[in-house]
């Protein structure tokens, strides 16, 4: 064989085997979809796990990713755990798996009737008490001092103001609805609650309610901004009327006012500790988060699920090395 047709020969067989190899990867391989330290959440296996997460109901890409992300986070919190030597509770554990029963049998019966097994749930808990307890201790020193609580009620005390509230009985008819107009033209203060009832009729257009004490904004809702802005500078106990708004005449009657009230520091006080607490101690364990995904080595790869075996398989090699040796 002359050397030509030997390189000939030596080519066509490196390529049948690269050839065969691709097909064998584009048909087995399962992409990466995020990787925590040597774990690894593969499609398939994320095929498998996604209609349990999303309790197997029709969900769109964006629950999907939001999932996905979610579960690779949850994986990081427990690797976390598990290198700070956090672990859950397990009286609370037994607390909250007693709920659906005092006994093995008892509880694999609600279970069952729930669709799913005490072993599920308990791995769940397992999950969300170890989170917690991670958290509760990398947050353990995160205070809310006075003047925080004094600035930020002082920046927005109008987050502490409640509005005026009002009662109002309305009726509401066509401007050509003349019948209407004489029947409430001697309308009192006494009477109006009943005829507000009595004219509750749709067939002739015409809408009679009463609501209890209702701000600004949800009166317009029913009526229109005009009509709420009158009604709420219209005296208690009289009824106004008729008042023309478009093709419409409306007649209401405020029967109780609630004047605005500003909640004093006070008075708001434990609300706003609690508030700028939490938004401290989630601050603060994000950003711990963020700096344990270098450490554990934490690796998220969405695009993934779209990318062709092959495609995915040449991506996650650095990965896959690290995972395999």
């Amino acid at each position: 064989m002359k050397t030509w047709q030997k390189w000939l020969v030596s080519c066509t067989l490196v390529v049948a085997v690269l050839g065969g190899a691709a097909y064998g990867i584009h048909a087995r391989y399962q992409p990466l979809l995020f990787v925590v330290g040597n774990e690894a959440m593969r499609q398939a296996e994320w095929t498998d796990l996604r209609p349990e997460l999303l309790a197997g109901i029709p969900y769109t890409r964006s629950d999907d990713l939001q999932t996905l992300e979610r579960r690779s986070m949850e994986e990081l919190i427990l690797s976390a755990a598990k290198k700070n030597g956090v672990t859950y509770d397990e009286k609370i554990l037994n607390q909250q798996l007693s709920q659906f029963g005092s006994t093995p049998d008892e509880r694999a019966q609600k279970l069952a009737e729930m669709n799913t097994t005490e072993a599920k749930v308990r791995v769940n808990y397992e999950r969300s008490l170890t989170a917690f307890a991670l958290k509760t201790m990398m947050t353990a020193d995160v205070k809310v001092s006075e003047d925080e609580i004094n600035t930020y009620y002082e920046q927005n005390k109008g987050l502490f103001l409640a509005p005026e509230f009002r009662s109002v009985y309305y009726l509401r008819g066509k401007v050509s609805d003349t019948e209407l107009v004489n029947t409430l033209s001697g309308a009192t203060a006494t009477t109006f609650p009943d005829l507000v009832k009595s004219y509750n009729d749709e067939a002739k257009n015409r809408t009679g309610t009463w609501h209890e004490l209702d701000g600004l904004d949800h009166l317009t809702s029913h009526t229109s901004q005009r009509v709420a802005e009158v009604a709420f500078q219209a005296p208690l106990n009289k009824v106004v009327g008729p008042f023309q708004d478009n093709d419409w005449n409306y007649w209401y009657m405020i029967s109780e006012i609630k004047e605005p009230h500003q909640f004093t520091l006070m008075e708001e006080r434990d609300k706003i500790q609690s508030s700028l607490l939490q938004e401290k101690q989630l601050a603060k364990y994000r950003a711990w988060l963020e700096t344990q995904k270098e450490i554990i080595g934490y690796h998220y790869f969405p695009e993934n699920l779209d990318r062709e075996p092959l495609r995915a398989f040449w991506h996650d090699l650095p990965q896959n090395f690290k995972i395999w040796f």
